[in-house]
């Protein structure tokens, strides 16, 4: 910065202007290329139902995507849960406007106990789906959470991975559809972390959910290996019969 401060003040002017172009450019250039064609990493299901009989619904939202949830305990330890992810971005370059949307869902089974004191498990297994108007793929999903804090869980860490397998419509390498006789398929492994805080107030539960998602099939569909998310939500306490 000591050199810049010694240079003339029309190229010092033009250098900071350029830099500060450069800054700003740069959250759009890494949205843009860490987007992914059709899957993209939807907020984990973390409730941690406590109570037999309990149903919740909730909701959260990121820059890109909007998620609705349903969780319900039909016992001690059993857990259900369904979610739809919808998500989608356009940015207009020049004369020429680019983006990517889809609808994704997924239904899961799980089981819920309490390890300790202050700590709380809540894993799920299930199938889901990611759709557009070219492509469409199946998800076989494995998801275990751990949550801790003192009454109930106020930080949790989950792990999901998916096996995601498709019929592709399009081709991903050359950007045109395919014909009825022709075939793109893509199969592999998705892999999401996930850190969530929790705010519990009575009958409602406010979180915070932060993440790196990523995996083989990443590559294949030609975008970064790793994909950031961040989202905020809140889900509604709608039935407890203990």
């Amino acid at each position: 910065m000591n050199h810049i401060a010694k240079l003339p003040v029309r190229v010092k002017t033009t250098i900071q202007s350029r830099i500060m172009r450069w800054f700003l450019s740069l959250p759009m250039a890494v949205f843009i290329s860490s987007c992914a064609n059709l899957y993209y990493p939807s907020h984990i299901n973390s409730t941690f139902i406590e109570e037999k009989g309990e149903t919740q619904i909730g909701g959260a939202l990121s820059l890109t995507s909007m998620n609705a949830q349903v969780s319900s305990a039909p016992t001690d330890h059993l857990r259900l849960a369904a979610g739809f992810n919808f998500w989608g971005w356009a940015v207009t370059l020049g004369s020429a406007s680019i983006g990517e949307s889809a609808l994704q869902g997924q239904m899961l089974t799980g089981y819920y106990t309490q390890l300790g004191d202050r700590v709380f498990f809540e894993g799920y297994g299930g199938v889901g789906f990611s759709a557009s108007s070219s492509d469409f793929f199946g998800h076989g999903i494995l998801q275990p959470s751990l949550g801790f804090g003192r009454g109930h869980p106020k930080f949790v860490i989950s792990l999901r991975t998916s096996y995601l397998n498709n019929a592709l419509f399009s081709d991903p390498d050359e950007g045109a559809m395919l014909g009825p006789d022709e075939t793109h398929k893509i199969s592999g492994f998705y892999h999401d972390v996930a850190f969530t805080h929790r705010l519990q107030r009575p009958n409602t539960t406010w979180f915070l959910q932060y993440g790196m998602s990523g995996g083989d099939i990443q590559r294949a569909l030609g975008d970064n290996m790793f994909v950031p998310f961040l989202n905020v939500g809140v889900n509604y306490r709608l039935v407890a019969n203990k």
